[in-house]
């Protein structure tokens, strides 16, 4: 289902995810035609818990494009 998303689509993920690996997370990406995929490193699955400030510029520099 993931190949039939057609919006621009921003991927974050943390490297240190033991959810959703970083390998399966690449994989996810790659099957989202407009996806932009960014690691934040240092980081596992609760991002904005734990990298709020980083997560949060990214999400707002994929909006403001």
């Amino acid at each position: 289902s993931l190949e039939k998303i057609n919006c621009p689509t921003l991927c974050i993920f943390g490297d240190l995810d033991k959810m959703v690996p970083l390998e399966v997370g690449n994989k996810m990406a790659s099957m989202i035609k407009n996806s932009e995929k960014k690691v934040i490193t240092n980081c596992g699955h609760m991002i904005i818990f734990e990298k709020a400030f980083e997560m949060r510029k990214i999400v707002i520099e994929f909006l403001t494009k």
